[in-house]
């Protein structure tokens, strides 16, 4: 086991790399790109509960999973309570019409919603940087096991890199969000 002064030096020589850089830089875009994503897919999918009725089923519901029985769905995250034959109708509805607001590409097939494929690929970019820190830190490549300890060891990291560059994650972040610009509303009718 390192004592924690090589430990420091270890993290710091791993952080001034061009490779812990680039992960980074990667990191970062491609969570600009999941959250521009995720709100314009998400628009998209309050306007088709909005116009769509979809209730809770019955048979679906669990107590305390946020509803109760036929009760009218009008957040994207509860959609799993509906029945199927309605789901699938909200799922073709969100296919055709994200597609047509040119946030699905042609080759993506209909199973794909196009916010979950930029978070899997945000996801992608983090087990990358724990991959390449973890084993500096003496952890397994893996990363930590729950999801709260994953967040702050991301935000350590991204946060050594980008002082060793003179930069903060939430500036590193604005321009990036600067460079995909805002949500479009035209996009999402």
């Amino acid at each position: 086991m390192l004592s924690e002064r090589d430990l420091r030096r270890a993290l710091n020589r791993a952080c001034k790399g061009e490779r812990a850089s680039r992960l980074v830089g990667d990191l970062l875009a491609k969570t600009v790109l999941a959250d521009f994503v995720t709100e314009l897919v998400t628009d998209v999918e309050r306007q088709i509960l909005a116009d769509y009725p979809l209730y809770t089923d019955y048979g679906q519901f669990r107590s305390g999973e946020g509803g109760k029985p036929d009760e009218r769905i009008l957040d994207p995250k509860l959609t799993y309570l509906a029945a199927n034959g309605p789901m699938l109708a909200y799922c073709n509805l969100c296919d055709l019409r994200t597609r047509a607001a040119g946030l699905k590409p042609d080759d993506m097939g209909d199973e794909y919603c196009p916010a979950l494929v930029a978070q899997h690929e945000r996801t992608k970019a983090e087990w990358a940087l724990f991959e390449y820190f973890c084993p500096v830190l003496g952890m397994e490549k893996t990363g930590p096991s729950r999801l709260e300890d994953r967040a702050k060891l991301i935000e350590l990291l991204v946060g050594a890199v980008l002082a060793l560059e003179g930069r903060t994650a939430d500036e590193a972040r604005a321009s990036l969000r600067a460079a995909v610009g805002p949500v479009p509303a035209a996009a999402v009718r």
